[in-house]
């Protein structure tokens, strides 16, 4: 394959210190409005650049931990004066984590939901797309659903809210086609594989009341689910090889991009856990 240009994804994590009690709703919604106001002020070419890439601006909740992470049952986020929380910010630019830092410390800051919010620092990583394609073939691994996941569904306004592998890696090959330099595989030949030879081995899944995401009611689920790759017999041992290696790319992808309905809201944020030392034979 004919190596392409290099590119990254650009991550901003901002940490703000709340001034007032309140509750923040479980979406990105209201943070992303204050993101593309502040950037159109700003650099309105820029912003022009990033809505229409592959990759557009993906807004997490809020959330206080390491990562966001909405837990069982989900609600409004409660507020306390005095605490920090954090809040992260995923693009295909380098220019927005610098726009955000300036826009940030000359307002000091920001308003969500009546909850006043001082601003205090924010940082910038890149992880370039070299990195998440060396990703190697995975066998036995875990996702975890952080944020109210679902899968539209083109025959009805209903949602799917249950990760089905062809319907993950699916969506998460799409993903991939539109926004990395990397060429993708076959979208169909990838999400019949991943329908006949990744299965489901456990879970531990809640829904969630619907929850108010870009002015439509978004119903999601919550948890984790364990999968496995098997040999199924209409691939080479040498096809379920590259094949296992692209699930581990796509899900390394997807902890940035998210997946499914809403993602640049918040929604479908996930997280992949490969279970070290399983080989294709699902031995230790």
């Amino acid at each position: 394959m004919e190596m392409p240009e290099k590119g990254s994804i650009y991550v901003v994590d901002i940490k703000l210190l709340a001034e007032e009690e309140g509750e923040l709703p479980p979406s990105g919604t209201y943070f992303r409005k204050i993101v593309i106001r502040a950037l159109r002020s700003v650099d309105p070419l820029t912003i022009r650049s990033v809505l229409s890439s592959g990759l557009p601006i993906t807004v997490s909740p809020f959330y206080r931990g390491p990562y966001p992470h909405v837990r069982c049952p989900a609600g409004p986020l409660p507020i306390v004066r005095g605490q920090e929380y954090k809040v992260r910010v995923v693009s295909s630019s380098s220019q927005v984590g610098e726009i955000l830092r300036g826009w940030l410390s000359s307002r000091q800051r920001v308003v969500i939901e009546g909850v006043p919010l001082e601003y205090r620092e924010s940082r910038v990583s890149e992880v370039s797309w070299d990195e998440i394609y060396s990703e190697e073939a995975v066998w036995s691994f875990r996702v975890r659903f952080l944020t109210p996941t679902s899968f539209r569904r083109s025959t009805t306004p209903y949602c799917r809210l249950f990760p089905l592998p062809s319907m993950l890696f699916g969506r998460l090959a799409a993903i991939w086609r539109r926004v990395s330099p990397y060429e993708a595989p076959d979208l169909r030949e990838f999400v019949r594989w991943a329908d006949l030879s990744v299965v489901e081995t456990g879970y531990d899944l809640c829904t969630i009341p619907p929850v108010r995401v870009d002015g439509e009611d978004l119903v999601g689920f919550l948890g984790w689910v364990n999968f496995k790759v098997i040999e199924h017999p209409n691939w080479s041992p040498d096809e379920h090889e590259e094949l296992a290696a692209w699930t581990a790319r796509l899900l390394r992808m997807g902890e940035l991009t998210g997946v499914g309905a809403g993602r640049t809201h918040g929604m479908g944020i996930i997280r992949f856990i490969p279970k070290p030392g399983i080989n294709r034979e699902g031995e230790a």
